[in-house]
């Protein structure tokens, strides 16, 4: 009984020390660290070393009152004002030139980007573990939040390209004659008015594939919709934002994430100009990721089964490593489009490290 006991204590201790161990070196503290020692590392002087050896680690926020936003994004996107970080990977990365006009301390993050600005967390902040639309935006999605401040009366075309193919889709598919968009069409359908505030990008673009396997009963037709298709259509729905009434045929779910934390503004700011990187700092080098949870997180479940559990959108992929080697996985998860050109998975815009997590447990499903 005795050493029962302790061998319980033992383990309890480790589990406490574990939990501590994690309370006090969260993702973003070793983003910051590695940012901070590349600086030192690589500063041209000393003057610009010891500047970054005397940064405080702490979360960085962005209060912006007059668009109601609070982004805490430059906590882990520490180069996002600097030039001199323009060839590093993320998330350090110099944003690019439309941040000259969108200046971070009178925008914000999340205006352009969606995501939840308040998390600190990688699948929180992404809005890849919240059952909400606020999952990011990235490649042609954003051109939903260029669009919505802007409209294509005062951006050149090519900025909205993906906008304008979804609007004209929408006439050819004649959506209108069961839905009603500002005013405009019929009701044997939902509203789509503020359904962009309402579902994220992959919600609406695996129901678009599929809308009686994304919710059955719906009295939606399968429209044999290509990818650029569905992409076109996903993102012109994204524009329509707002706060209407809850879509009433549709129910999805996802497996809930809470983030809190306790948040103190230090006023920190970047010093640009001081030195170049020469070294590239890749996300998810510094991130472990669960292949199975991020196959739930990242909306794969919506589309694909896997064991019994998982969507009839896609291919079902409970034997999927019979047939598919690691080396296939990751090219496919990277880029889609290049390995299956007519097919219609979207463009995920994975990171290496969640390439390599997804990838394994694929492999997994024998």
């Amino acid at each position: 009984m005795k050493r029962l006991l302790f061998v319980l204590g033992a383990v309890l201790a480790a589990m406490l020390l574990a939990l501590l161990w994690q309370v006090e070196n969260p993702e973003w503290k070793e983003y910051q660290r590695a940012f901070l020692a590349t600086g030192i590392a690589q500063g041209q002087d000393d003057a610009a070393r010891e500047w970054y050896g005397e940064q405080p680690i702490g979360i960085r926020e962005i209060r912006v009152d007059a668009l109601r936003r609070v982004d805490r994004c430059t906590t882990c996107h520490l180069g996002v004002e600097d030039p001199n970080f323009a060839d590093v990977s993320e998330p350090f990365r110099a944003h690019s030139p439309p941040l000259t006009g969108h200046p971070p301390d009178k925008f914000g993050c999340t205006i352009c980007h969606n995501g939840r600005g308040r998390a600190v967390t990688t699948l929180a902040a992404h809005g890849d573990s919240e059952e909400t639309p606020l999952r990011l935006w990235r490649g042609v999605y954003l051109q939903a939040a260029c669009f919505g401040c802007h409209n294509e009366t005062t951006l050149p075309e090519e900025s909205v390209a993906a906008v304008l193919a979804g609007k004209k889709a929408i006439n050819q598919l004649r959506c209108l004659r069961c839905h009603q968009i500002r005013g405009q069409g019929e009701s044997e359908g939902p509203d789509l008015n503020g359904v962009g505030s309402r579902r994220d990008w992959v919600q609406i673009f695996a129901h678009l594939l599929n809308p009686q396997a994304m919710s059955p009963g719906s009295t939606m037709p399968n429209f044999p919709l290509t990818r650029p298709q569905a992409e076109a259509i996903t993102v012109y729905l994204l524009t329509l934002r707002g706060q209407e009434r809850e879509v009433y045929d549709a129910r999805y779910r996802v497996d809930r994430v809470e983030t809190t934390s306790a948040v103190k503004d230090d006023g920190w700011k970047m010093r640009g100009g001081a030195w170049n990187v020469k070294r590239s700092t890749s996300e998810g080098t510094m991130i472990e990721y669960d292949g199975q949870a991020l196959f739930n997180d990242l909306g794969c479940v919506y589309c694909h089964r896997a064991g019994t559990k998982g969507g009839a959108v896609g291919p079902a992929l409970t034997r999927i490593s019979r047939v598919r080697d690691v080396e296939w996985l990751r090219r496919f998860l990277q880029n889609p489009a290049a390995v299956f050109p007519d097919g219609t998975m979207p463009q995920l815009y994975l990171n290496p490290a969640q390439v390599d997590a997804l990838a394994g447990y694929l492999t997994t499903l024998r």
